[in-house]
């Protein structure tokens, strides 16, 4: 059965309903007012629609365009001595993907991570890019988080990190994490 589905006010897309509330457009599209034939070829009424269809490509797609511009898979990073020591997961511009941590720790830690070269850090100082909490291990149960960043956190210096005991301060754990991370 076919369908007009509305765009915008006052303009509709043909489609063909092929079940339930399931539409698909039609391979003849017409623009124009509910009901009208603007734009149908084969209408016969003379009235012609001015508007122009985008086709949209893979480099007009954000999410396409940084998957492309990373190429296929991404690197690891892991270590069991995560602390308050500034480190780099890349010292040059990347994609930050995922960050796994666990805490044994009866207190929150939180992941900073800096666009900046580890030098260029100084804990408690620079505000780092984005901070994460990864709370406290209770009864000998590890806290732990996980965080996915699906077309990848873009860092244009390096990927540089720090576990701390606040946000944006320089405090040690009392005891190391566990830290992965996946970037490119």
């Amino acid at each position: 059965m076919a369908n007009n589905i509305l765009i915008q006010t006052g303009e509709y897309v043909s489609t063909e309903e092929v079940s339930a509330g399931l539409h698909i457009p039609r391979t003849k599209m017409a623009i124009g007012t509910q009901g009208s034939d603007n734009g149908d070829a084969d209408s016969g009424s003379g009235a012609s629609s001015n508007r122009t269809l985008r086709i949209i490509s893979a480099s007009d797609d954000p999410v396409a365009a940084a998957m492309a511009d990373q190429g296929a898979g991404v690197d690891t990073f892991y270590t069991f001595a995560a602390t308050n020591l500034v480190n780099s997961i890349k010292s040059t511009p990347g994609r930050l993907y995922a960050l796994e941590m666990s805490n044994p720790n009866p207190v929150d830690v939180f992941v900073q991570l800096f666009d900046l070269a580890a030098a260029g850090v100084t804990l408690g100082t620079t505000v780092p890019k984005q901070s994460y909490l990864c709370p406290a291990g209770t009864g000998g149960l590890r806290g732990g988080f996980d965080k996915i960043f699906t077309i990848g956190m873009k860092f244009n210096t390096a990927i540089t990190w720090a576990v701390t005991t606040t946000p944006t301060g320089n405090g040690n754990p009392p005891s190391a994490c566990n830290f992965n991370a996946l970037y490119k």
